[in-house]
């Protein structure tokens, strides 16, 4: 079934002279040149490869047994109240994923392919075939990141990441393209600074044109925003299985940050994050999150969080650290119960609370 999801976040353009830009972009000696649609298996190959020599191979997971840290984030957007298992599969001749049913908050296995194209997600208590066709991409390697909660104790979710199998039925080893990475880092920058004209945007294998980065449908906004989104926020998962709110607050002593009870499915194991990044992206400290588990309601049953160093701002409930720079805002909600109550809620949130 062909599925693309869209936030209403951003405003739905893509930069042309940031286009130009990247065009423009001295090419380098250094492998394969990285231009505007090939920005994104590019950063896939140096993700693979990264991710292969972290796990000691493919087909396994490199489980992180701690939650990230400023320190030892490996990503963009890193969560730091759930632990990240990442790992390169050959599905070349097909791979069986089975979640047990859940003994902590929330588990999820994200599948997508070099060209970011989805292949879906697997949760508690499921299980599914993958095969080579449902690849967007000649190579049949896949990425696989697991997301578990830990909201019952670093014990119990270590029991449950090493309770998932993932079972391949060929091992291929994974050979990249050999993309430039001097130009593939010279791409990010100048794309970076469009990252506010562009909504989420994530698309599933099977609406690409295979062996690229297009869309089937062929139109270029829907190109750029799926472009840009798959760059600066890969291993973005489906909007339906995680909706990402944003908004950015000036740096200050405490700011308060108000929002109604974000609308997800607890009744199957969803929940709600908010965490304050830099504004590039990345953990500046390591009080950076707060979640359904330990946020406390209002007596409205909204929440009010407070962003800030100060003693003042450390003495409330529900207070997380301020980067220094300002704050750059994502509120995840895992399993949302509709786009439409997402949006909602989305629009909401930003009006009350970007600019603060």
């Amino acid at each position: 079934m062909l599925k693309t999801f869209r936030s209403a976040h951003g405003t739905l353009l893509a930069s042309t002279a940031l286009v130009a830009a990247l065009a423009a972009a001295p090419a380098f000696a250094g492998g394969e040149p990285v231009d505007l649609l090939t920005a994104v298996p590019a950063e896939s190959e140096k993700i693979f490869s990264e991710t292969i020599e972290r796990a000691g191979g493919i087909n396994t997971f490199a489980h992180a047994r701690e939650p990230a840290t400023v320190e030892t984030q490996t990503i963009v957007r890193s969560q730091s109240d759930m632990l990240y298992s990442q790992g390169v599969f050959d599905v070349s001749a097909g791979m069986t994923v089975t979640v047990p049913e859940c003994t902590i908050g929330y588990q999820s296995v994200l599948m997508f392919d070099a060209n970011h194209g989805q292949l879906g997600v697997v949760y508690c208590g499921e299980s599914r075939e993958v095969t080579a066709d449902e690849v967007s991409t000649e190579d049949k390697h896949i990425y696989a990141m697991m997301r578990t909660s830990t909201d019952k104790g670093v014990e119990a979710a270590n029991a449950a990441q090493d309770a998932v199998k993932m079972e391949p039925k060929s091992a291929t080893e994974y050979v990249g393209p050999g993309y430039d990475q001097v130009q593939l880092e010279e791409a990010k920058r100048i794309l970076a600074g469009g990252i506010v004209l562009v909504k989420n945007f994530t698309a599933y294998a099977d609406e690409l044109v295979p062996g690229t980065v297009l869309l089937k449908d062929g139109t270029d906004l829907e190109k750029y925003n799926y472009i840009f989104s798959s760059l600066l926020g890969w291993g973005l998962m489906p909007l339906e299985d995680a909706y990402y709110v944003n908004a950015v607050i000036k740096e200050a002593d405490c700011t308060e940050v108000t929002f109604a009870e974000p609308p997800v499915d607890y009744e199957n194991l969803g929940y709600w994050s908010l965490t304050a990044y830099t504004m590039e992206g990345y953990l500046g400290t390591d009080n950076a999150a707060l979640s359904t588990y330990k946020a406390e309601a209002n007596d409205d049953g909204g929440f009010s969080v407070f962003v800030g160093n100060s003693e003042d701002c450390k003495s409330n409930a529900n207070q997380i650290d301020m980067p220094e720079g300002g704050a750059a805002l994502t509120l995840r909600m895992y399993r949302p119960t509709s786009l439409e109550a997402a949006q909602e809620f989305e629009t909401k949130f930003v009006t009350d609370n970007k600019g603060k």
